[in-house]
C-alpha cells in the first residue's frame, strides 16, 4: 500500500501541540493511513517518517522546523518529490538511516544544517534537486553506501569552519556511490570533496574539490 502526504504543514500546525508532531505509518488521521501523534515539549519536526510503509511526500512547505523532512526507516520505494524545506534548525531533509529512496525535485534552502544529509544509508537516488544557502553541506553522506547523486544543483552552502562544509561532501566511510551531472559553485570550503576512494564521479561542474578526479 503506497501512503501519501500532501498537507502535512497545514495538518501539523492545526494539531494538538502547535506543530509538535510524529508522522507514522497508522490508523486514521488520513485515508491512506498515515497518523500524526502529538508529542509534547520537543521542537516539531515538519514531516517524519518512522519505521513507516511506503509513503509519497509531494509538493508540501516546510519553515523553520526542527529538521524539515526526517526519515527513519521508511519503507524502500518511498518518494519526497517537489517540497520546498527551508530554515530548519537542522537539516532540511534527512535520511537516517534509510534505504532505497527517492529523493528529487525538492527545494531545500537556509537550513542550518545540511541541505539533505544521508546517514548510515544506502541504495537511495537524490536527483534534479535545488540545494542552495544552507550553513552546513549541500548535499551530506556520511557512512551512505551505493547512492545515486545526479542532476542536483548546490550553490552558497558551507560555513567555513575548519574544512567541515562543502558543496556535496562524501566522507571516509561512504562507499560505491555513483555521483554524475551535477552542478555546483560557490560553496564553502570545497565544491566537491571525497574523502574515499570508491566511488564513481562523471560530468561534475564545479570550480574547486579536494582532490584531482572529482569530475
Amino acid at each position: 500500500m503506497l501512503f501519501e502526504v500532501r498537507t502535512a504543514a497545514r495538518v501539523c500546525k492545526e494539531s494538538e501541540g502547535e506543530g509538535k508532531g510524529w508522522w507514522r505509518d497508522g490508523g486514521d488521521a488520513f485515508e491512506q493511513g498515515v497518523l500524526l501523534l502529538a508529542i509534547a515539549e520537543v521542537t516539531s519536526t515538519g514531516i517524519l517518517l518512522f519505521q513507516s510503509g511506503r509513503v509519497f511526500i509531494d509538493r508540501n512547505s516546510l519553515s523553520a522546523n526542527d529538521t524539515g523532512i526526517d526519515m527513519f526507516q521508511p519503507a524502500a520505494g518511498s518518494v519526497t518529490s517537489s517540497n520546498l524545506v527551508r530554515a530548519s534548525t537542522y537539516d532540511g531533509i534527512a535520511l537516517f538511516p534509510a534505504d532505497g529512496q527517492q529523493v528529487s525535485r525538492n527545494e531545500t534552502e537556509d537550513n542550518s544544517g545540511a541541505g539533505i544529509g544521508v546517514y548510515n544509508s544506502q541504495n537511495n537516488s537524490l536527483y534534479g534537486n535545488e540545494v542552495e544557502g544552507n550553513n552546513d553541506c549541500g548535499i551530506l553522506l556520511d557512512n551512505g553506501d551505493n547512492n545515486s547523486v545526479s542532476s542536483n544543483s548546490m550553490k552558497n552552502n558551507g560555513a567555513g569552519n575548519a574544512d567541515t562544509t562543502d558543496g556535496l561532501r562524501v566522507n571516509a566511510l561512504s562507499d560505491g556511490n555513483t555521483i554524475q551531472n551535477n552542478r555546483l559553485r560557490q560553496n564553502v570550503t570545497h565544491d566537491r570533496l571525497d574523502d574515499s576512494t570508491t566511488n564513481s564521479w562523471s560530468n561534475n561542474r564545479g570550480a574547486t574539490a579536494n582532490r584531482p578526479g572529482l569530475c
